[in-house]
């Protein structure tokens, strides 16, 4: 749990900068803002009362999507371990090395 722990600081971060991204992007700030933080906090939440067991919570969706952002969840080894959204075709597997268009190594920048 303790190596969890920092990896769900990094999809915190992650979720949080996406949010701020997406909210700058659409123009309108104080809702899609509202919206990250408001998923921020039932993730949060739910991995506090259930640990490790939360993944699975986070990789269903359902409640832990709000509009297009949803929840992943990285170790800090790279590895994927959970995600609510595309990007669940990649869990369990590392993705530490991915590159963006541009050619930078964004997951491990996260991490």
């Amino acid at each position: 749990m303790k190596t969890f722990h920092a990896s769900i600081t990094a999809f915190i971060l992650v979720l949080a900068l996406c949010g701020a991204a997406r909210a700058a992007d659409a123009g309108n700030a104080s809702s899609d803002a509202a919206g990250a933080s408001n998923l921020l906090a039932r993730v949060e939440a739910h991995y506090r009362a259930q640990g490790d067991k939360a993944l699975a919570a986070f990789s269903r969706g359902g409640e832990f999507r709000e509009g297009d952002l949803y929840v992943y969840a990285l170790n800090t080894d790279g590895v994927m371990l959970a995600s609510g959204g595309s990007s669940a075709v990649l869990v369990g597997r590392n993705v530490g090395e991915l590159i963006d268009a541009s050619g930078r190594p964004f997951i491990r920048e996260i991490l």
